[in-house]
Parts: structure tokens; sequence; C-alpha cells
């Protein structure tokens, strides 16, 4: 497993540390701190990448207090679809600019995996309000 802030994978940005997890193959949980990343292009390119390591069963993703606005949010959630073995995420976007529109199509692409046992997402701080909140809390427990 990979887990922690302290494994140093040789890369960059945001979008270097997605193309590094390409050859994990074995993965199966994942913890990344990312909140110091900017932008919803390299949430895309972290998501096609995780979607690759098709072994994974817990990841835990921070984008807190990042530049992420929303339209990575959703390529996220498109992209983790595919991983069928995933069993528990937790997915931090707390202080991010992303609007209700997008937590609620990621809950949407969440609530496609039936495998999925633990669901947390923490858009506290951000542009979701208390009633989206409540809809996506009520959504994923269905």
């Amino acid at each position: 497993s990979l887990e922690g802030t302290s494994h140093d994978l040789g890369c960059g940005g945001l979008i270097e540390q997605a193309w590094c997890l390409e050859p994990l193959q074995e993965l199966q949980r994942i913890q990344l701190d990312l909140g110091r990343h900017r932008g919803d292009h390299g949430v895309r390119a972290l998501g096609q990448s995780l979607a690759k390591l098709q072994k994974l069963q817990q990841i835990k993703l921070s984008f807190a207090n990042s530049d992420v606005r929303g339209a990575g949010v959703v390529d996220l959630g498109k992209s983790l679809e595919t991983l069928k073995k995933l069993q528990h995420i937790q997915l931090d976007f707390s202080g991010t600019k992303v609007r209700g529109a997008h937590a609620i199509a990621l809950g949407e692409s969440l609530k496609t995996m039936q495998q999925l046992q633990h669901i947390h997402l923490d858009f506290t701080g951000t542009f979701v309000s208390s009633q989206e909140k409540e809809d996506l809390q009520e959504q994923l427990s269905k």
C-alpha cells in the first residue's frame, strides 16, 4: 500500500504524480494529500491514472484548500466508476470552489458502484449548500 504524504514517488506536480501511479498496478490502498496542487486538469489526470489501478480497494484523497472548481470532480467520479474492487472511498474537497451540481454528479457516479461499503465526502467551506449536502447524503444512502 502507498499511504501518507511521506512517500516520494520522484514526481513533481499533481499531473506528474498521476503519471507515476500507473506502474503501481498492485496497489490496494492509496492515500494522498493533494491540497497544495491546483486545478481541475490535475484532478482529471489523477482520476484517469487511478482508474488503471484495478486492484484498489481503498482511496483517501484530500484536495482541501486547493483551486479545484468542479469539472475535475465530475471527471474523477466517472474515472472511479471503473474500479470494481473499490470498497472504501474518502474524498476531501473542503475549502475548494466546488459547487452543488459537481457534488451531485460525483454522487451519481459513486452510486453506481454497488460494491462500495464506505463513502465519506467532505464539502465543508465549498459552494455546496446545506440542502445539496443533504440531497447528496440521501442519494448515497439509497
